[in-house]
Formats: structure tokens, C-alpha cells, sequence
């Protein structure tokens, strides 16, 4: 009897000791698969109107969770939503001097995009960014960041996020702005943990609301961040998102 209450103590005393090592085996081995899986995510600048034409497709598809396997109201609603994002797309990359878009690609997906991202240098962001940042016509801006929900928690976005760090740079610049709709915890939280600070609350933005019948442009608040490159490196390339 005594050697049977030995045995079950010694169980339980061990028990939680195996699970957490278990716990921690998994969480290792979990890490280095997700980091295997990116290391195998190729990253390319877009630079064809075909590339554009899929870039646009995949921005509908993250941002409004809209694919062209709909029925036929809903497709009509997705090309032209898609005409109007390709437009607007192909608009700054042909349109400006300065203005770059990456596309992750995964070849365990049949080479299917699996990232998208934008860094253009746009004007109007020479007021309102705060007393200690300089007043200057335009600067660098991220634009339609975005990973397939199947893809996240990769570090693809830091990746994409080191591209346009990189070019950024070449460009000669020092800074980068972006905005975030104030109801996106999630993207707000990726964007502080790589060193973006809030400069101001823009309560004039402007989003399309496709939750009706026609899809409509509606206000709502945007919250403006910046970011000085000298403390890029050390808050981009270390966090794996």
C-alpha cells in the first residue's frame, strides 16, 4: 500500500514538470517551423501591370474579405471594387518618382501571394505631425500593408516592413508615416511594437463600407503615426509577428 501512495506522489510530483518541458519542447519546435516557413517566403518588387492586377485581387481579399468566388451580384461588387484598387495602384507606381510595392510570394502555395505592401512618397504631411518633427511637403508613407490570414504569425509583415525600410533609405529619407483606422487594435499594436509613435487622430478619413448593397465611401477616424528610421532596425527586425 505505502509503495502504491509512493508511486501515485511520485506521479503527480513529476507530472507538471513533463508538461511544461513538453510545453516548451513545442513552443521551440513551433518557432523554428515559423521561421523555416518564412525563410522559404520569397519578397519581390512588383513591376508589371499583370503583378498589379494581382496585388489588387489580394488587397480585396484581405482588406474587404472579398474574392472573385462570390455570386454574380457580389462579383460585379468585386470587380469593381478591384478596378478602382487597381487604379489607384497603378496610378502611384507609374504616376510617382518615388514608390515601391512588395509582394510576398510562397512557393509551398504555388507561388500564391501571401503578402502586399506599399511605401510611396506622398505630400500632405507637412502639418499637424507634432513640434518636434520637421515641416516638409511630403514624406515616405506605408501604404496596404496586409498578410493572408493564413500566412500571419510568420514574420512576414516585418519582412515586408524591412523592404520598405530599406528602400526608404535609398531614397534618402529618415522617416516614414502611415495611418490606421482607430478600431484596428491589431494593426495598431504591430505598428507601435516596431517604433511607431501617434502623432494625431484624423477624424475626416475616409473608408469604403461594403456591408450594404452598394458599396459607399464613409468617414471615420484615422490615427496618424510616424517613424524616425534611426530606431528602425532595432524595433523592425527583431519582433517576428
Amino acid at each position: 500500500m505505502k509503495l502504491i501512495q509512493s508511486i501515485v506522489l511520485l506521479i503527480l510530483t513529476l507530472t507538471p514538470r513533463i508538461f511544461a518541458y513538453l510545453t516548451v519542447s513545442c513552443f521551440i519546435a513551433n518557432v523554428k517551423l515559423k521561421k523555416f516557413h518564412c525563410s522559404s517566403v520569397k519578397f519581390e518588387l512588383i513591376e508589371s501591370d499583370d503583378e498589379l492586377i494581382e496585388a489588387s485581387k489580394f488587397c480585396m481579399n484581405v482588406f474587404f474579405e472579398m474574392d472573385s468566388n462570390l455570386r454574380i451580384w457580389n462579383k460585379f461588387l468585386f470587380k469593381k471594387l478591384m478596378n478602382e484598387q487597381y487604379r489607384d495602384l497603378r496610378s502611384r507606381v507609374f504616376g510617382l518618382q518615388n514608390c515601391a510595392m512588395f509582394r510576398a510570394i510562397d512557393p509551398a502555395k504555388n507561388g500564391a501571394m501571401v503578402g502586399f505592401v506599399e511605401v510611396s512618397v506622398m505630400p500632405g504631411t507637412k502639418f499637424g505631425m507634432g513640434p518636434e518633427i520637421i515641416e516638409i511637403d511630403e514624406r515616405p508613407t506605408i501604404l496596404n500593408l496586409g498578410v493572408l490570414k493564413s500566412a500571419r504569425n510568420r514574420g512576414i509583415g516585418s519582412r515586408l516592413m524591412e523592404h520598405c525600410v530599406e528602400k526608404v533609405r535609398n531614397w534618402g529619407y529618415q522617416e516614414m508615416v502611415l495611418q490606421v483606422e482607430d478600431d484596428n487594435p491589431i494593426a495598431r499594436n504591430f505598428y507601435e511594437k516596431r517604433g511607431f509613435k501617434f502623432v494625431f487622430r484624423d477624424r475626416a478619413a475616409r473608408r469604403y463600407d461594403t456591408g450594404g448593397i452598394f458599396p459607399k465611401v464613409v468617414r471615420c477616424t484615422k490615427l496618424t503615426y510616424h517613424l524616425s528610421l534611426q530606431t528602425a532596425e532595432k524595433n523592425i527586425a527583431v519582433i517576428q509577428p
